[in-house]
């Protein structure tokens, strides 16, 4: 559905509508709009001329579509025992489970199914999907091996039931938790103005265990994330309507558990009151039209809506490009670098290949003229300015400089009816 707050960004095909502000805030959405409430806009604008869907279409980095697929197959994997009344994998019922699914790789290979399912109609990555495919193939004994040491150390204590319990994303009333454990929670405070989704939460008499499940490095926004599960699990009026506390709160991760000490109900109290000035502020960033750009290197560098955001474009004249330097002597030219770089694109030089002037770049000089490489046809025109995502970058001391596009390459055409230096309209 169209309508509200229009959009310009200046690239072609890519205007749209601003998205509205979420009506539950959740620890992704409040942490992203932190770091750049303009990123968050943008990722969750529609932009119709490119798909249907809502939000802008995501680029896909392997390594965190495993991470989502091991996610997927804990989730997967945990409600079925849970629903089964199964207190740990070294059961002869969790074998049974276990059996019925088809074992740990036929899982993996239907969770990895479906989140290529939803890429199908992403114009940025079905060029990609059969390789994606392999490569994501190969890597599901490694996803096994993290799945099963994950499962391994989990401990699940059946409900009164057991058996015949729905997991709780399947419940169709939000109701109390009767004790025992519950997989894939989805715990919401209105006065907060708040949601989250548990991985696993256990129920006891005192109170509740939480777990969450993490397939990447330890980092203490990980540990904020949990407290904030323990703050909505005491919230929650119609989970836990006794409004008990967290006695637990662990983050599994590969290879080591992380115990993380609950908050006394007085810090919980002054948590509550911190997350509430943080989620106005939040808020009042994203009704911004446009919404605040904060450019930075790191935040910046995997940012998958930075061909839409001009001041990237400008931060990145002065931008040190660390991971192409790292290593490095940067006083001495760059030989070779994977870098973005905006291009006014002159005449052409041969069947893929033209005269360039850079507009904007961490690693060629702006206003310097270029040979601007393609790597297929239609990728640039004669004429045109364009922005390339991870172009390979290649400058010379006294010599010309090359963009060249790659495989891996994004390139995205500016429309030439409007000042491209301004913000968005």
């Amino acid at each position: 559905m169209d309508g509200g707050d229009l959009l310009e960004t200046g690239v072609a095909d890519s205007d749209g509508y601003w998205p509205e502000e979420p009506a539950l805030m959740s620890y992704a959405s409040l942490k992203e709009i932190e770091e750049c409430p303009r990123r968050w806009a943008l990722r969750r604008a529609r932009y119709p001329a490119l798909w249907r869907r809502s939000g802008y279409p995501p680029s896909v980095h392997l390594a965190a579509l495993c991470g989502d697929i091991v996610h997927d197959t804990l989730e997967q994997l945990v409600g079925a025992l849970v629903s089964n009344g199964c207190s740990s994998l070294r059961t002869e019922d969790a074998f049974g489970v276990l059996k019925a699914l088809g074992g740990y790789s036929a899982v993996i290979g239907e969770m990895m199914e479906a989140r290529l399912k939803v890429l199908t109609d992403n114009p940025r990555a079905v060029a990609q999907l059969p390789a994606v495919r392999t490569s994501l193939v190969n890597r599901i004994p490694l996803m096994r091996g993290q799945v099963q040491d994950l499962l391994s150390r989990t401990e699940i204590f059946p409900a009164a039931g057991s058996g015949t319990v729905p997991r709780s994303q399947d419940r169709a009333e939000r109701t109390d938790l009767s004790v025992g454990s519950h997989a894939e929670v989805a715990l919401r405070s209105i006065g907060l103005g708040w949601t989250g989704r548990v991985d696993l939460l256990t129920v006891t008499a005192s109170g509740c265990e939480i777990v969450d499940y993490k397939t990447g490095a330890e980092s203490e926004a990980h540990v904020e994330q949990i407290l904030v599960y323990s703050l909505l699990w005491r919230e929650d009026a119609e989970s836990n309507p006794g409004r008990t506390s967290a006695t637990r709160l662990q983050l599994r991760y590969p290879g080591a558990d992380l115990d993380v000490p609950p908050l006394t109900s007085a810090q919980l109290d002054g948590f509550a009151v911190s997350l509430t000035d943080r989620t106005g502020a939040a808020r009042d960033a994203i009704r911004a039209r446009p919404p605040e750009a904060r450019p930075g290197v790191e935040r910046c560098s995997f940012c998958p809506v930075r061909q839409l955001c001009p001041e990237y474009w400008v931060f990145l004249d002065s931008a040190t490009d660390v991971a192409a330097r790292e290593g490095t002597d940067t006083s001495e030219p760059v030989v070779s670098a994977y870098g973005d770089i905006e291009v006014d694109i002159g005449s052409r030089r041969g069947p893929r290949s033209w005269d360039g002037v850079v507009i904007h770049s961490s690693v060629l000089a702006s206003g310097s003229t270029i040979v601007l490489r393609s790597s297929e046809d239609g990728q640039v025109s004669e004429g045109t300015r364009v922005r390339i995502i991870r172009a390979l970058l290649e400058a010379e001391g006294g010599g010309l400089g090359i963009a060249s596009l790659t495989p891996l390459s994004e390139s995205f055409h500016l429309r030439s009816d409007r000042d491209l230096e301004s913000t968005f309209r």
